[in-house]
């Protein structure tokens, strides 16, 4: 399989629209609104950091709708995605660097004012310290979904099947949570 996200076939498993990250491009445009806004004499190179976290967004789904296919699954849009939330949220995120290196290299480069520096330098920090608690966020989302995967859904006794007023119950019973309620 070739590099460039086609199968042996020399075709995509979807179509582009299913698997681009359309976010990605809003926060591309933000980017540069901002810093022509903030800074309209500073330099716009910053806007090249979206170029690889697209493309790299459009290969890992292009490759998992290829391992969905071959293993039978939908390859809706819905099913390619994470969840609806991080996707803006790491659109902001990047957005955010990206506003707070364009502004900090024009300052350390182009004219150096503290009010470029410390607007560039705040919302640098403040993107740093929004990625960190994603991936706390995202570390316990991991942790809790793989704890609630691992109990096993058992019943608490042997079933035994018995018929009370026409329904038959097989006594199974939901297993009680081992986790106390102050998690």
């Amino acid at each position: 399989m070739r590099n460039d996200g086609t199968g042996p076939d020399g075709r995509w498993a979807v179509s582009l629209r299913r698997v681009f990250p359309w976010w990605y491009l809003i926060g591309a445009a933000a980017t540069m609104v901002a810093l022509v806004l903030l800074d309209p004499e500073g330099g716009q190179a910053v806007i090249a950091l979206w170029g690889p976290a697209v493309g790299i967004t459009i290969r890992d789904r292009e490759k998992a709708a290829r391992e969905r296919l071959d293993q039978g699954l939908p390859v809706d849009r819905a099913s390619l995605l994470s969840p609806l939330w991080l996707e803006p949220v790491c659109a902001a995120l990047i957005a955010g660097f990206a506003i707070g290196i364009g502004l900090l290299l024009d300052a350390l480069f182009g004219h150096r004012t503290f009010v470029t520096v410390q607007v560039g330098l705040s919302i640098l920090v403040s993107s740093a310290v929004g990625f960190v608690l994603l991936l706390v966020i995202l570390r316990a989302r991991r942790r809790r979904r793989r704890t609630t995967v691992s109990v096993p859904d058992l019943p608490l006794h042997a079933p035994q099947e018995r018929e009370c007023d026409g329904v038959r119950d097989t006594g199974r019973r939901l297993p009680v949570d081992p986790r106390p309620d102050d998690v």
